[in-house]
């Protein structure tokens, strides 16, 4: 079975359309700055802040985040 990993580019995208950042995201969201640490790491979030996220800036889950395939090079390693 292959491997996925979380990627937050679609947030990274929607937040520069928007012109925000995530310090926005902290101080409007009240989200932790742990969590958007998270977030730049691109390790998993709770499914609660994810919805917070589209319900504020009125999207998708698929405009926040996404699963990429990890590739054969990645299994490997």
């Amino acid at each position: 079975m292959r491997e996925t990993k979380i990627s937050y580019m679609p947030l990274e995208i929607l937040l520069l359309k928007k012109g925000k950042n995530k310090q926005y995201l902290r101080e409007v969201l009240k989200i932790a700055p742990s969590t958007t640490s998270r977030i730049s790491k691109n390790e998993i979030i709770s499914l609660d802040i994810i919805k917070r996220i589209c319900d504020h800036f009125d999207c998708q889950i698929q405009d926040v985040v996404q699963f990429v395939r990890v590739s054969e090079e990645e299994d490997e390693a």
